[in-house]
């Protein structure tokens, strides 16, 4: 009997500890199956996440693109506007060229326009070979008249030759020179007139 009990005691605590055991193990696993589904959500996070900076970043290349191809276009247009405008000016300017508007009327003449072509682009050939072709035409102007010694119309045509093209030292030295020799010849003139005027006198009393 007391060999039976024992036998008994000792299966039934076999038994919770089967028992015990299962239940760790079912604790086990279901921690497991826990710490899996948080890894699982994370993991899903973290792709959602990732998904999101991609797209995010494909949207800012997309805008950077988009703004990259409007800046290219306007650019592209206002180079096209460019051309257009200088292209304008100087068929004008050319065309006043033609008729020797040089500097006349005034705001619109072909020295202007030449002027407001360089203005948009200073690098422009056609619009500093006409100011060159001009301001070469009133130097050989005056350079005629000096030699003919009409220096009035001489100091004219350099002082036009300045309103093309200034700071050249060849022609301020021509200007300089000729002021002085318009000087002498004013003097000369002066001196030549109260001459004639103390001749006039003289007869006048001699009559």
């Amino acid at each position: 009997m007391a060999i039976a009990k024992a036998e008994a005691e000792k299966e039934r605590k076999k038994r919770e500890e089967i028992i015990s055991k299962l239940e760790e193990a079912r604790k086990k696993e279901i921690e497991l199956s826990t710490k899996l589904k948080e890894e699982r959500l994370k993991r899903k996070e973290a792709e959602k996440f990732v998904k999101q900076e991609r797209e995010k970043i494909a949207r800012i290349k997309k805008e950077e693109e988009i703004k990259k191809e409007q800046i290219a276009k306007a650019k592209l247009e206002k180079e096209k506007k460019k051309k257009e405008k200088i292209k304008t000016l100087l068929a004008k300017a050319d065309t006043l060229y033609k008729r020797s508007n040089f500097l006349n009327p005034p705001n619109d003449n072909a020295v202007t326009l030449y002027k407001k072509v360089l203005s948009i682009d200073k690098e422009n050939i056609e619009a500093q070979d006409g100011l060159m072709k001009i301001w070469r035409y009133y130097v050989s102007r005056g350079d005629h008249f000096a030699n003919k010694k009409e220096y009035q119309k001489a100091l004219d045509s350099y002082n036009l030759a300045v309103k093309v093209r200034s700071g050249v030292e060849e022609v301020d030295k021509k200007i300089i020179n000729i002021a002085k020799e318009l000087a002498i010849a004013k003097a000369e003139a002066e001196k030549e007139r109260k001459k004639r005027e103390e001749i006039i006198s003289k007869l006048e009393e001699a009559r």
